[in-house]
């Protein structure tokens, strides 16, 4: 059986289940592919469920499109997870602050979240300030929220791990390096999804030197440009490595490696994705909360507001069991069926 905070991630060839301990967690993970790797549609929703069902931790995800915004909302209310939903189209308080420019931290935590709270209560933060619309003003806002939480990070303890997930992790790593330096020892680990370690590389070589330094487990997905391959395949297999296999994969075929009691370790994983049925009563959830415009969660204003929330939350349906797939996902079988999830 996984220990609590283990996170989940497929089977390897052998069958056996191939998880992520809490020690890994906290030191940070790091995911590459480019475009059209499936991160949007198959990784992150696969990855953001066994976060959900994990109610003794807290996350916060940064989303730079809307629809994965919304579906994970969607996926989060299934597992009736206490939501903060921010994005400037369902966020009132979020509007005003990208509008008038606003980027106090004090103001963060007055009008959109306080991650005290929400890191005590083990809350699901996903934030979307739309910078396909609102483009720096949003970067700078979600950077704000990023530097808020670094400044609470003291407040936090194991005993309340919480887990931050950012997508396009080379628009918002300057705002993020105290949280892969310090976030450890506060019980706050990070995950980052990049597109190409080479464009970094030549981009920001300080930032990808950064990364390389402060992230323990690199996860490659199937759609890597031709120098990330190239590295990676040196890097992880050596002489006898072969780059046609890190460049064709299927999508669910993906190369984790990470450090084992302190040996480098490198594994060939079969992970499954979330049912095509799932995948789309989510969608169409998500499109109707969207299409109300409004802040999907009272509880989230209650933590804006730095009110006191109930110590329980009475709930109008009842939890629903979330039991783990036990095929093993090779082949062509790499979604996990509603009964595999929600029995």
């Amino acid at each position: 059986m996984s220990e609590p905070h283990s996170l989940s991630f497929g089977k390897l060839k052998s069958g056996d289940t191939y998880d992520f301990s809490y020690d890994v967690r906290m030191e940070n993970m790091a995911f590459f592919g480019k475009k059209g790797s499936g991160k949007d549609s198959h990784i992150l929703p696969m990855i953001a469920n066994e976060q959900l069902e994990k109610e003794n931790e807290g996350a916060l995800f940064v989303i730079n499109t809307q629809k994965l915004a919304w579906n994970l909302y969607a996926l989060a209310k299934k597992y009736h997870r206490e939501v903060v939903f921010l994005s400037p189209s369902a966020h009132e308080g979020m509007k005003e602050l990208i509008n008038l420019g606003i980027l106090n931290s004090d103001t963060i935590t007055d009008k959109l979240v306080d991650f005290s709270k929400a890191m005590k209560r083990k809350a699901i933060i996903i934030i979307n300030a739309e910078p396909y619309k609102y483009q720096e003003r949003a970067i700078e806002l979600t950077g704000s929220i990023l530097m808020r939480l670094q400044m609470d990070l003291h407040l936090n303890t194991h005993d309340t791990p919480f887990f931050v997930y950012i997508d396009d992790g080379d628009t918002y790593l300057p705002y993020a390096k105290d949280l892969l330096t310090y976030g450890e020892q506060f019980g706050v680990g990070s995950v980052m999804f990049f597109h190409s370690r080479e464009y970094m590389k030549s981009h920001a070589p300080l930032l990808s030197y950064f990364i390389e330094t402060h992230i323990r487990t690199t996860i490659l997905m199937n759609g890597l440009v031709y120098e990330d391959a190239l590295y990676f395949n040196s890097r992880f297999f050596g002489s006898a490595g072969d780059e046609s296999f890190i460049l064709k994969r299927n999508p669910n075929e993906l190369i984790a490696e990470s450090t084992k009691d302190g040996v480098l370790d490198v594994q060939h994983t079969f992970v499954r994705f979330l049912s095509e049925s799932l995948y789309r009563e989510i969608e169409e959830e998500a499109t109707q909360l969207r299409e109300k415009n409004i802040i999907p969660s009272s509880y989230s204003y209650s933590i804006a507001k730095k009110e006191e929330l109930p110590k329980t939350v009475k709930r109008t349906t009842p939890r629903k069991k979330v039991s783990k797939p036990k095929s093993i996902p090779t082949g062509n079988k790499i979604f996990i069926t509603e009964d595999d999830l929600f029995n």
